[in-house]
C-alpha cells in the first residue's frame, strides 16, 4: 500500500505577496486608476475643508494679536477711563506678579470657566446657569440647589465637558467669594488711581496725554498704581501720536475745498470721496506729496505733516482695515472641521461615498479575476493569501489616492483663501498643522480603502476553484 505523505503548506513571504499585488495593480491599471480617483476626490474634499479651517484659525490668532498690538494706546485709554468690571479684572489678577498665588490661580481658572461658558450655545448655557451671565454665574452657583441643578444638567449633556474636573470646578465655586472680594478691592484701588490720573490731565484728552507716555505722564500713570513698563510706554506714546495725526488727516479731508481737490485728482464725484478713499490715495508717495502741498496752499491742519508721515499713516490704516475684515471673516462656526455641523455631515457623506465607490471597484476587480483566483487556489494559494492580496491592493491604491487628494485639497484650500485674505495667508500659514493634516488624511485614505475592500476580498477568498474555472 502506497504511503501518502502530507507536507506542510508552503506560505509566501509578505514581500513576495506585495510584489504579486503590485504586478496585479500594474496589469489592471485602468481599474486601479478608478479606485485612486475615488479615494483622491473624497480625501481632497476633506482636506480642502480642513486646510481652510486651519488657515482661518491661524489668521484669526495672528489677527487678534496684531490688532491688540496696533491698538495698544486705545486699550490704555480704556484702562485709564474705567476701573473695569470684575470679569475684566480676572486676567489682570492672574497676570499679576504680586499677591497670593492661590488667588492668581483662581483668577486663571475663573477666566477659563467664563470663556467656556461663552463657548456654549444659548440652550445649553440656559440649562446650566438659567439666566446668569458672566461672573453672575459664579454668584448664582453659591446656592446649593443651583449647584445641584448645574451638576445634574451637566451629567445629561454627554458632549459637554468642563475644562477641568467637576470637583475642581466646585472647589473654585467655593473659593469665588474670596476672589470676588479681592477683585472688588483691586477695582476700588484702580478707581482711586484713575481719579489721580484725571487730575493731572490739565484739560487734555487721554489720547493727547498718552502722547507723552514715555515722559512725565507715564510717571503719573505708574504712580497711580498701574503696571506701565517703559517699553509699553514708548509704544503707547508712538501710537497716541499716530492716532492724533490720523485724526488731523481725516478731519482735513472734510473741508469742501479739499474734498473737491481729492475728487478732481481721482476723477471722482465729491460725494464719493471718503476717509478710506483718502487713505488709499495717500499710500503713494507722489499723491501724499501733492496732498501736503494742497494743505499748505489752503493752510490746512495736515500741512505740518511730511509726505513720508502720510504714507506711513496710510500703511497702518490699510493694515487695520485688512485686519478688521479678516477678523470678521474668521469667526469660528463650530463643528469638528471648524466649518459648521452642516459641513461635517457633508464630509461624512463624502467618506461613505468613497467607501461605496471603492467596494464597487474592488467587486468588479474580483469578478474580472475569477479565473486568476481559481488558478492561484489550484496552485496552492490559501484563502488568507487571496484576501491579503486584495486588501493590500486596495491599501496601495488608497495610499496613492489619499496622498494625491490631500495635497490637491490643501493647495485648493490655501489658494481659495488667498483671494479674500491675500498676504495674511502666507504670513500666518500653519505649515506644521497642515503637514500633520495631510499625513492624517493620507492615512485615512488607506484605512477607507482597506475597510472598503474587506467584503470583496472575503468574497474572493471564499470562491471555490472549480466554480470559478467554469465561469466564462
Amino acid at each position: 500500500m502506497k504511503t501518502i505523505e502530507i507536507r506542510e503548506q508552503p506560505v509566501l513571504s509578505f514581500r513576495r505577496t506585495v510584489q504579486i499585488t503590485a504586478n496585479g495593480v500594474r496589469y489592471r491599471l485602468f481599474r486601479s486608476l478608478v479606485t485612486v480617483v475615488v479615494v483622491a476626490v473624497a480625501v481632497a474634499f476633506l482636506m480642502n475643508i480642513l486646510s481652510e479651517s486651519l488657515v482661518r484659525r491661524a489668521i484669526a490668532r495672528s489677527t487678534v494679536g496684531r490688532i491688540a498690538e496696533i491698538r495698544c494706546a486705545a486699550t490704555w485709554v480704556g484702562r485709564l477711563t474705567s476701573p473695569g468690571t470684575v470679569e475684566e479684572l480676572l486676567p489682570v489678577i492672574a497676570a499679576s506678579s504680586s499677591g497670593d498665588e492661590r488667588l492668581r490661580d483662581a483668577a486663571r481658572r475663573g477666566s477659563q470657566y467664563l470663556g467656556w461658558f461663552q463657548s456654549l450655545d444659548y440652550a445649553r448655557r440656559r440649562a446650566l446657569l438659567h439666566k446668569a451671565t458672566g461672573t453672575e454665574a459664579f454668584d448664582s452657583l453659591q446656592d446649593a440647589a443651583a449647584l445641584s441643578r448645574f451638576r445634574d444638567a451637566l451629567a445629561v449633556m454627554r458632549s459637554v465637558r468642563l475644562p477641568s474636573s467637576l470637583a475642581a470646578f466646585e472647589e473654585f465655586v467655593r473659593a469665588w467669594p474670596g476672589l470676588k472680594a479681592h477683585a472688588l478691592a483691586v477695582r476700588a484701588k484702580r478707581a482711586e488711581g484713575l481719579a489721580a490720573v484725571a487730575a493731572r490731565l490739565q484739560g487734555r484728552s487721554l489720547i493727547e496725554a498718552l502722547a507723552d507716555a514715555n515722559g512725565a505722564f507715564g510717571e503719573v500713570v505708574r504712580s497711580a498704581g498701574f503696571d506701565f513698563p517703559a517699553a509699553t510706554a514708548r509704544r503707547v506714546a508712538e501710537q497716541a501720536r499716530r492716532t492724533l495725526d490720523v485724526r488731523v488727516v481725516e478731519k482735513s479731508v472734510g473741508a469742501p475745498q479739499m474734498r473737491q481737490a481729492v475728487a478732481g485728482y481721482l476723477d471722482l464725484l465729491p460725494n464719493d470721496v471718503s476717509v478710506r478713499t483718502l487713505w488709499r490715495l495717500l499710500r503713494d508717495y507722489k499723491a501724499a506729496s501733492w496732498y501736503v502741498a494742497r494743505q499748505k496752499e489752503t493752510d490746512g491742519d495736515a500741512a505740518r505733516l511730511a509726505a513720508e508721515r502720510l504714507v506711513e499713516l496710510a500703511a497702518v490704516q490699510g493694515e487695520l482695515y485688512s485686519l478688521a475684515r479678516a477678523e470678521r471673516m474668521t469667526v469660528a462656526t463650530g463643528g469638528v472641521t471648524g466649518s459648521g455641523e452642516r459641513m461635517d455631515w457633508l464630509v461624512l457623506a463624502s467618506m461613505l461615498v468613497c467607501v461605496v465607490g471603492i467596494s464597487n471597484s474592488m467587486l468588479m476587480s474580483v469578478t474580472e479575476r475569477f479565473r486568476e483566483i481559481a488558478t492561484l487556489k489550484c496552485l496552492g494559494a490559501l484563502d488568507g493569501f487571496i484576501m491579503l492580496m486584495f486588501v493590500l491592493e486596495a491599501a496601495f491604491l488608497g495610499a496613492v489616492g489619499g496622498l494625491l487628494g490631500a495635497c490637491l485639497g490643501t493647495l485648493l484650500g490655501v489658494a481659495r483663501l488667498l483671494i479674500p485674505f491675500g498676504s495674511l495667508v502666507t504670513a500666518s500659514l500653519p505649515a506644521g498643522e497642515l503637514a500633520a493634516a495631510i499625513a492624517i488624511s493620507s492615512v485615512l485614505g488607506v484605512i477607507l480603502a482597506a475597510l472598503a475592500s474587506v467584503y470583496p476580498s472575503l468574497k474572493a477568498a471564499r470562491l471555490a476553484p472549480m466554480e470559478a474555472m467554469r465561469i466564462q
